[in-house]
């Protein structure tokens, strides 16, 4: 559901916000993982992958600048 969106920041270079079910929320850029039901997201402080099924909602960030 949320994989195009993911793919699209990413091919972009997009920042992503991403809520997963336990109610947190990581902005970063995500990464298409090799395994294909999941996404890396990639912060200052490293890098986290989450299954699709865990994730709630996306939205882009995308600087208009």
């Amino acid at each position: 559901m949320f994989a195009d969106d993911l793919q699209l920041a990413a091919e972009k270079q997009q920042m992503v916000s991403v809520k997963i079910q336990d109610g947190r929320i990581l902005i970063g850029l995500p990464q298409m993982s090799q395994q294909e039901n999941r996404v890396r997201i990639v912060d200052e402080g490293g890098a986290i992958t989450i299954p699709f099924e865990d994730i709630v909602h996306v939205m882009r960030l995308i600087n208009f600048s």
